[in-house]
């Protein structure tokens, strides 16, 4: 049977609230939608993230701005927690309970119930084929934001002064719903939501851009730098053949196309057409017979 565990918040020392843990994903943070919520600045938006295995219970920070901390050490990927484990998220502490089990009760004598730090298996890609966590952040540069740096833990992050945006703006001049952040592969875009005032990549002014590490990318008044030290080398495109370069070489050779002279003919003498004198009878045109050798029809006087 799975241990059912149940968490225990205080700040301050005044206890805020339990809650039971029994299967799933529990996430913690200030923003509305979070299993447990921690209503203080010094929280991110979603903080940490608890998870049940079989019997076991994990913790893991979810890039957050200040940290979390297990019985005083700050901690990276995936943690073990068990019973009577401390969880230090400033400015509240998280006390890992069995339920039903009083805090003050836990049988500690003989048993090191101490948190175990263990590396964590690292999560099985998503479809495609690639990481969610690729290591890349969002640095503030100038500007205001609810804090100084974000790791893009997901393939599509949203960006807006709405506190339901994963990168949460406080700049007056960037809208709620400014804009999105997704994971291209070697690269990363940006894409305006329908802003009023756009996005400026690079110093130019912009709709959708490509974002690489290095890249500085401005939202009103405020100014990130996507830091990518391990970026996946570009893919670039296959050049298309050059066409040959006749300025390196001497041109093909054309044939010299020599003039030809061309026989002059001499023009036939015609001989003249006598003209008939004023007054003149022209002589009869004979009829032509198709019937006769000669091709002339004989005159009637000639057949007498």
């Amino acid at each position: 049977m799975n241990d059912v565990f149940e968490i225990v918040v205080y700040r301050d020392g005044i206890e805020q609230g339990r809650y039971s843990l029994a299967a799933g994903q529990v996430t913690l943070g200030r923003a509305e939608g979070n299993e447990i919520p921690l209503q203080a600045d010094s929280v991110s938006r979603r903080h940490a993230r608890f998870t049940i295995i079989g019997s076991q219970l994990f913790l893991e920070d979810l890039g957050s701005g200040n940290g979390t901390f297990v019985n005083g050490q700050r901690i990276s990927g995936r943690v073990e927690m068990t019973a009577g484990g401390e969880v230090q998220i400033t400015p509240f502490v998280l006390k890992v309970e069995l339920a039903g089990v009083s805090a003050t009760t836990v049988p500690v004598p003989e048993v090191d119930v101490r948190t175990q730090l263990i590396e964590s298996p690292a999560p099985p890609p998503p479809p495609g084929g690639e990481s969610d966590r690729t290591g890349a952040r969002l640095i503030l540069r100038r500007g205001e934001a609810d804090k100084s740096s974000y790791m893009l833990t997901r393939r599509e992050m949203t960006i807006g002064r709405s506190e339901d945006r994963d990168i949460v703006l406080t700049d007056p001049a960037s809208s709620r719903r400014h804009a999105t952040l997704t994971f291209a592969g070697d690269h990363y875009h940006v894409r305006d939501e329908g802003s009023a005032n756009g996005l400026v990549v690079n110093n130019e002014q912009t709709r959708e851009a490509p974002l690489r590490h290095g890249d500085r990318l401005i939202i009103g008044e405020t100014e990130f730098e996507l830091i990518w030290p391990e970026q996946p080398a570009a893919v670039a495109p296959q050049a298309p053949s050059a066409a040959p370069n006749l300025a390196a070489g001497s041109p093909p050779a054309v044939p010299d196309l020599a003039v030809q002279a061309v026989p002059v003919v001499p023009a036939q003498s015609v001989a003249p057409v006598p003209q008939a004198s004023p007054g003149a009878v022209a002589p009869p045109v004979p009829a032509v017979d198709p019937y006769s050798e000669t091709g002339i029809m004989p005159s009637y006087d000639a057949m007498n």
